[in-house]
């Protein structure tokens, strides 16, 4: 006798159990643990330098593009950014004509060209120990000025000062401020004013060497 479900597919219905007699159990899940803040880390490939390393790193500030660093400048080899004010910002550069490591100053967006044109000029106008020489001075893609000069490698005058002990020091410390009047006097000899000297605006080399910067507020007399 042929069955008749053989060749069809048995539901099984099974009766669900009342509310009443089930036990429910809610667990409170346990509070997702911090996510730590993310640092992009840019892992170089084998064989490549620090430069490049450091090139690559300050491409991103906080893992945004840095809107005031140029993807190129001919003629050098762009590093890290060494020092920012209201005018520009400065990075470390290799220059590999001469093979020797300079400093560039690129404008910020939106500022006065003409104004940074006017600093660079009066830079280069000073032939004096007291104030980094220019090696030279150019246009950007995007139309901004930028301006290469020595690498000063030491500290400003202001960390300078704090990190003093300031009596026993005091000897020292007046030799600097006396290399500042020889400077700004040879300026002043030139008819130019500086109009911002602060301590953050001179740099105190790792040689001794005391040197005027940021000649962005000069004028000529």
């Amino acid at each position: 006798m042929n069955n008749p479900d053989a060749n069809t597919n048995s539901t099984v219905i099974r009766p669900s159990i009342p509310a009443a007699n089930q036990n429910t159990v809610t667990a409170n899940p346990l509070p997702a643990p911090p996510v730590p803040e993310q640092n992009t880390v840019v892992r170089p490939p084998v064989g490549t330098t620090e430069e490049t390393l450091l090139r690559a790193h300050d491409v991103t500030v906080g893992g945004t593009a840095n809107p005031n660093k140029p993807s190129v400048i001919r003629g050098y080899e762009l590093a890290r950014e060494i020092a920012r004010g209201g005018m520009g910002v400065v990075f470390a550069a290799h220059d590999p004509v001469f093979d020797r490591e300079v400093a560039i100053k690129v404008m910020h967006l939106g500022q006065d060209a003409d104004r940074f044109v006017v600093e660079s000029k009066i830079t280069a106008q000073l032939p004096h120990p007291g104030v980094p020489p220019v090696y030279a001075m150019g246009t950007l893609s995007d139309g901004r000025p930028f301006l290469a000069m020595k690498l000063i490698r030491g500290r400003t005058l202001a960390d300078e000062l704090r990190a003093a002990d300031r009596t026993a020091e005091l000897p020292r410390l007046l030799g600097l401020f006396e290399r500042i009047c020889e400077t700004v006097g040879f300026a002043h000899d030139k008819g130019i004013v500086h109009r911002d000297l602060k301590p953050a605006n001179v740099m105190v080399g790792a040689f001794g060497e005391v040197l005027v910067m940021d000649w962005g507020l000069a004028r000529s007399r």
